[in-house]
């Protein structure tokens, strides 16, 4: 069961890079019809000889074309790996975005389509993951007990999520995001319930690495708002700068300087160590903000404030 429903979520995971209409498309005209037509197949073959219920897909495929779709279900394999992938993509370009995760290399893959990227160090952490688990668990009737806590968890953070849209993205009150959240809520406490019973058995390894990035998040977050804070104490305003230089002017050295910043209303802190310790200013200084635009492929650039 948890297989069917993971599958069609995991369609959905690849919403962000495809869009909603090819998304609809595939399920409504192929996975759909394929499912139902494959999963009633099953049961007709098992309800007429039980003796197929242990591997009821492999034992209703004839002979004949045994070893072809036995190739094409590992090339699905291959195929499905994708969601995932790509659903890492996307979950880690938002965690840098924002500000809980280190800034990695991001990059776009496509000129039109914003949830087309590759992430190569998050490439290479699932490849090595996967060999991990490999050789530690061997065979899939072991990994098992692992994949229904990671699924069941995944699915009752999505829940979580809803009632976070249905409360303050659709503005419904309360009680309407609780009920509508507490259907799928029950489910997935349900579910959690019993895969706890199986962390002795592997479920103790999704609740780790779960738990070690949500350290290494909150590690970076307050890190970040340490410095942030520190920055903003040891900086000025960038009016305030310009009145403060025009008041005392420091000594002009030839050439240009150029001071990048992410704040467009804050001194840059290497302007102001410059000041500080050098107590000199080139004779054109170029304070630049760069603003990063959403639209793939396109980059807008903005100059906030510039000083001779």
């Amino acid at each position: 069961m948890f297989l069917a429903v993971t599958g069609a979520e995991a369609l959905y995971a690849d919403m962000g890079h495809f869009g909603k209409g090819p998304i609809r498309a595939a399920w409504v005209y192929l996975v759909l019809p394929s499912l139902v037509l494959n999963y009633l197949g099953q049961g007709a073959m098992v309800l007429a000889h039980p003796e197929t219920a242990r591997n009821p897909f492999f034992e209703m495929v004839p002979e004949l074309v045994y070893w072809p779709v036995w190739l094409l279900s590992i090339a699905a394999t291959v195929i499905a790996s994708q969601a995932v992938i790509t659903g890492a993509f996307s979950m880690t370009q938002q965690a840098v975005q924002l500000g809980l995760f280190p800034r990695i290399d991001i990059r776009r893959t496509s000129e039109t389509q914003a949830g087309q990227i590759y992430v190569p160090q998050v490439n290479m952490f699932l490849m090595v993951g996967v060999l991990v688990l490999l050789f530690m668990f061997r065979t899939s009737s072991n990994l098992a007990a692992a994949y229904g806590i990671a699924v069941t968890g995944a699915m009752f953070v999505d829940t979580l999520l809803f009632f976070y849209i249905v409360r303050y993205m659709w503005k419904r009150p309360v009680w309407q995001a609780g009920l509508a959240s507490a259907a799928f809520g029950f489910l997935d406490v349900v579910f959690i319930s019993s895969n706890l019973l199986k962390i002795p058995q592997g479920a103790w390894l999704p609740v780790v690495l779960g738990g070690g990035l949500v350290v290494i998040m909150w590690t970076w977050n307050r890190g970040a708002q340490i410095l942030t804070d520190k920055t903003r104490r040891d900086s000025v305003p960038l009016a305030e700068l310009a009145e403060i230089l025009k008041a005392r002017a420091p000594y002009r050295a030839p050439g240009t300087a150029i001071f990048l910043t992410s704040d467009p209303d804050t001194s840059p802190v290497a302007l102001m160590h410059n000041l500080k310790h050098n107590k000199v200013l080139h004779e054109k200084n170029i304070i630049l903000t760069i603003a990063v635009a959403e639209t793939p492929g396109s980059r807008r650039t903005s100059g906030c404030a510039s000083s001779r």
